[in-house]
């Protein structure tokens, strides 16, 4: 019973992953041209990368937490 928990679980996390990866392309793809300006103005590939990496974190983050906030809610409510 235990491995097919585990089994799910990994499967579940893998999915989850490519959503994050096809999202965070997506995001890149549409703000090409404001990466390209701010490459013009001198930004280097580092600053950049940081700033979607920075963004990327964010998200994780928030989506930490309300997937946080509704574990403890359902908890909650169930008891």
């Amino acid at each position: 019973m235990q491995a097919l928990v585990l089994l799910v679980t990994v499967i579940v996390l893998l999915l989850t992953m490519i959503c994050v990866a096809t999202t965070m392309m997506a995001v890149v793809t549409e703000r090409r041209k404001e990466v390209g300006l701010r490459k013009a103005l001198g930004a280097s590939n580092r600053s950049i990368i940081f700033e979607f990496m920075g963004e990327g974190l964010l998200l994780g983050a928030m989506a930490a937490c309300s997937v946080l906030f509704a574990a403890l809610f359902s908890r909650r409510r169930s008891a």
